[in-house]
């Protein structure tokens, strides 16, 4: 008798801590559930404010008063974001990035090609969270694939250094004259140089769009 009560107390301990094993099990899944949908969240939200970045240049361009682009074979690095003292352009609603406090840079892209523009959209944050050189499209469509938060150990249209966006940091809101394009940019900024197979050059505008 004593044999028998033993074994079912015994049972019903086991039962009660594969019980709360499993409720753990289902917090701890709830949680990485909750973690994946915030992080999608913010993603889909930085490359919100990505485009709406690119939508107010095209709207800058299109005005033609204070950005007149009107060269061949030159890539305009416009730089954009919620500090006034570094971007050409202000968006309605926020700006600021989403996974850090400030930018380290924020670029949009624009070639002319004669009867019309090509946009492009590049930036991170102080955080190192940031997204490689893409046309606007690519932006739109698929630019949370894109983010990355780590930098790599060589330069790609996918993958950037620390050693390049140091140098993209320096430049951002500062006004550099037309030069040709370094190595680095060449690589960084490929996507640019096949769409446009005449881009021989670069500048950088300051905040005063210039």
């Amino acid at each position: 008798m004593k044999k028998t009560i033993f074994i079912l107390l015994i049972t019903i301990v086991s039962l009660t801590l594969a019980g709360c094993g499993s409720d753990n099990n289902k917090k701890e899944n709830t949680n990485k559930g909750n973690e994946s949908y915030i992080e999608r969240s913010k993603k889909s939200a930085y490359v919100d404010i990505a485009a709406s970045y690119v939508d107010a240049i095209r709207t800058k361009v299109n005005e033609g008063k204070d950005l007149r682009l009107y060269e061949n074979g030159i890539l305009y690095m416009i730089p954009v974001g919620d500090d006034i003292s570094k971007s050409c352009v202000e968006v309605e609603v926020g700006g600021n990035p989403v996974f850090g406090d400030k930018w380290n840079y924020a670029y949009v892209g624009v070639t002319f090609e004669g009867t019309g523009y090509n946009y492009y959209f590049i930036s991170e944050d102080n955080n190192g969270v940031g997204i490689p050189m893409l046309t606007y499209k690519d932006l739109a469509d698929n630019g949370r694939e894109y983010i990355y938060k780590n930098y790599g150990s060589s330069l790609s249209q996918r993958s950037i250094t620390k050693d390049f966006s140091n140098t993209l940091k320096n430049n951002y809101g500062k006004k550099v004259e037309s030069r040709t394009l370094t190595n680095n940019e060449e690589i960084a900024f490929d996507i640019v140089l096949k769409n446009s197979s005449n881009i021989t050059k670069i500048t950088y505008f300051d905040n005063n769009c210039k």
